[in-house]
């Protein structure tokens, strides 16, 4: 069985190289590595050479820089297809993670690369970046007072302020506020063709954000009307978050063109950019089956384009802002887990007494011949309800039973080639509990707040058939400390561990159980949380009292070249 086992199915079956995974591998000594165009940099040696006892989070900045470039040139891309002459602004959600160094490269990455912002406190935090001059800045959400005072301040530094309104109360807000600067406005509309996604149930006319149809016309009218008419450039609308279906985003586009239009007709006539927001989805499960951002881009400029069909030539927008996120910002981070401790659910000896050897013979004996699921299931379960143990000896033989047993069923249902049944049927959960240094409420919040997927792989060991499957547990008193889910990738035949726990399906599924290549060693070994840069240094919790891991920045340059910084604190 061993034969079959390489390098490319570890790949596949972790996600490694696929998706937005692509910057992993998997070198020759079996080590995770982080792959650039100059460099292939094992992790086992940043971690090395940033000398820290304990876990870490791993920033990577040169992903940031990637990442934008490769939005910005897909939409691009998409908009010169369609033949439309219009500039492609990014304006990265400031929501998504504040770390300094990382926002400063996405600064870096190209000179007009901008921010979006949702409250005064972002705003007054992206105006003590450096080298914002004449950026452009997106004000979104709820426009206090002082927020508007705020945006005011930073037009007169000359940066480009757009401002947003999404409400009638924003309206009163903006057309009240005393200006002697002027920014620009933004009309922010729901979105009421739904696309499909992660977050889809939070679009359409029940969404929080945007104005209502009726209210569209009734701001249009007041601006009209008023002195901020030459003001008004920007029509928003916002497909959602983790887009899953590029088909629906061709509606979309088609809508908010239309709207543009009839706005222009209308008398807004300075209206010239669309806000298209986010929406490209990360590939958290590493099967590679996710949109990309260049089939993004085409399906929504496809309905853009159908849009403004009738569109003559002066009313066709110059420009498009795109506020992609998530997908910048998630591969920049992961989580470097130390593993301090590992324990078995079941006894590490086979059953003593002679009674519980005859058992488990007889049952041993039952199974081999079982030709279904529920009959493997109802041979498992004799033992359950034979005894829940009277004494601790009785137990501890049972539970040494059951250790067995379970391997036996996993065996008999692999040689019955049938499909496995969820993982959480009680012989396919994992018989390992690993211990690592880390918070899952400070350090991957999201995991259970949206139940998002996060990948967990070894740095190291990386060479042959795993040998079982761990839950890994944080160090909080509390039983929502821990992460277990795993994606089975899709494969014609089903890959196993050494103990029969399938790893592949024939179609792909969330199971339970993190593969390991060694249990013996892995004690002060570690693994990484991946994808862990998007929204998850912004929104933690304080359970447990435990501080924020160290950050250790990767700096990698154009000759292959590298070192690590320590950051103590985040």
């Amino acid at each position: 069985m061993a034969e079959e086992w390489n390098t490319n199915l570890l790949a596949l079956v972790y996600g490694i190289g696929r998706g937005d995974l692509e910057f992993l591998g998997i070198n020759d000594a079996g080590q995770l590595t982080i792959q650039f165009e100059s460099a292939e940099i094992p992790i086992v040696r940043v971690i090395e050479k940033a000398g820290l006892s304990g876990s870490f989070n791993l920033r990577i900045p040169y992903l940031v820089a990637a990442r934008a470039r490769h939005v910005e040139e897909a939409f691009r891309a998409a908009v010169g297809k369609v033949g439309l002459a219009a500039t492609v602004l990014l304006a990265y959600p400031v929501k998504v993670s504040a770390h300094r160094l990382l926002l400063r490269t996405f600064l870096h990455a190209r000179s007009n690369y901008g921010f979006q912002v949702g409250s005064s406190n972002e705003l007054k935090f992206v105006l003590s970046l450096d080298g914002l001059d004449n950026r452009l800045i997106v004000c979104d959400g709820v426009k206090t007072r002082s927020y508007l005072h705020l945006a005011e301040r930073a037009v007169r530094k000359r940066y480009r302020v757009v401002i947003t309104i999404g409400s009638v109360a924003d309206l009163t807000a903006i057309v009240d506020y005393p200006w002697t600067t002027r920014p620009e406005i933004a009309l922010r509309l729901k979105a009421y063709s739904t696309v499909p996604g992660h977050w889809s149930h939070a679009t359409g006319r029940h969404s929080k954000f945007g104005l209502a149809a009726d209210e569209v016309k009734q701001v249009a009218q007041t601006l009209t009307d008023g002195s901020l008419t030459d003001t008004a450039t920007t029509v928003m609308m916002h497909p959602g978050s983790q887009v899953q279906e590029t088909s629906a985003l061709a509606q979309f586009g088609e809508q908010i063109a239309r709207v543009y239009l009839e706005l222009r007709e209308q008398g807004l006539d300075s209206l010239q950019v669309i806000d298209i927001g986010g929406g490209i989805p990360v590939d958290y499960t590493g099967t590679g089956a996710t949109t990309t951002p260049e089939a993004y881009a085409e399906n929504l400029m496809r309905g853009v384009t159908e849009g403004l069909r009738e569109a003559s030539t002066e009313e066709l927008p110059r420009g498009f802002i795109v506020e992609s996120g998530r997908y910048i910002m998630a591969p920049s981070s992961m989580v470097v887990v130390k593993i301090i401790d590992v324990r078995s659910v079941y006894p590490s000896t086979p059953p003593t007494t002679p009674n519980a050897k005859r058992t488990v013979e007889s049952l041993v004996a039952r199974l081999r011949s079982a030709n279904s699921v529920k009959e493997i299931e109802g041979i498992l379960s004799s033992v359950e309800g034979e005894d829940h143990g009277r004494t601790l000896e009785s137990m501890v033989q049972r539970e040494a039973m059951l250790g067995m047993l379970v391997v036996a069923a996993r065996q008999r249902l692999a040689e019955l080639g049938i499909d496995p049944p969820p993982s959480n049927t009680e012989f396919l959960k994992p018989r390992y509990l690993v211990t690592g240094e880390f918070s899952v409420f400070n350090s991957i919040i999201d995991h259970l707040i949206v139940d998002q997927y996060f990948p967990v792989i070894p740095v190291t060991r990386l060479r042959g058939r795993p040998r079982s499957t761990v839950r890994l547990v944080d160090m909080t008193c509390d039983s929502d400390g821990e992460i277990s889910k795993f994606c089975l990738k899709k494969l014609d035949r089903v890959l196993l561990t050494e103990d029969f726990i399938p790893l592949t399906t024939r179609a792909p599924c969330i199971g339970e159980g993190i593969p390991i290549p060694e249990i013996k060693s892995l004690q002060n070994s570690h693994v990484v949380i991946a994808l862990t840069g998007a929204y998850q240094d912004t929104v933690i919790s304080g359970q447990g009292m435990f501080a924020r891991l160290p950050s250790v920045v990767l700096d990698v340059t154009d000759d292959g070249s590298w070192s690590v910084d320590v950051e103590r604190s985040s």
